[in-house]
């Protein structure tokens, strides 16, 4: 009898990987949840020991290429959003292209819920605008500068000064509307 396996990755807000394996046969159902970091050689090992759990063949098989395939990927993503700091945040703000800064906390759950929004806007975006996060509870001192008092907060930078700004979980439509906005140049941030 050949088993059926599903194996499936989602991308977690923490940046860390839920993979859910699952065998499926009509009688025999098998599931593992399990979350790791997105280091390559983690994603390699854990799937190493869940095959080593399964002891069909076939299944086996099935979840060591996937396993390089989703090692492969994790270690050819280029990272396209900058953790900005105090000592680099005035030349990140200050370069030639408009900068995109989402202010966000490892605490704050609308941040956590914007996150894969940012990274797929970054992906977009990434030729055209730098994308860079900036942590207040590290970075106090550049969240009072900028008077960031609610967060998320997303603003936008051109020639080292803010030109546009918007405030709380608002979506991917407007975080876009916001980014083409300034990439034309009509910022309108007071």
């Amino acid at each position: 009898m050949t088993a059926t396996a599903a194996v499936s990755l989602a991308t977690l807000s923490s940046g860390s990987y839920c993979i859910s394996l699952e065998r499926i046969d009509h009688v025999n159902l098998l599931g593992i949840s399990f979350k790791v970091n997105r280091d390559p050689g983690i994603l390699k090992y854990t799937f190493q020991r869940t095959i080593k759990i399964l002891s069909d063949p076939e299944l086996t098989r099935i979840l060591d290429e996937k396993a390089k395939r989703m090692a492969a990927q994790a270690s050819e993503k280029p990272e396209s959003i900058v953790r900005l700091t105090r000592s680099d945040f005035d030349k990140q703000i200050s370069g030639n292209k408009p900068v995109f800064v989402d202010f966000w906390a490892a605490w704050c759950g609308p941040c956590r819920t914007m996150e894969p929004v940012v990274e797929r806007l970054a992906a977009r975006y990434g030729g055209r605008m730098v994308f860079g996060k900036l942590n207040v509870d590290e970075e106090s001192e550049l969240a009072t500068r900028y008077d960031v008092q609610s967060i998320p907060m997303f603003m936008v930078y051109k020639n080292g000064q803010p030109v546009d700004a918007t405030i709380g979980a608002v979506g991917e439509a407007a975080l876009d509307r916001l980014i083409q906005k300034s990439i034309a140049g009509n910022p309108v941030y007071r």
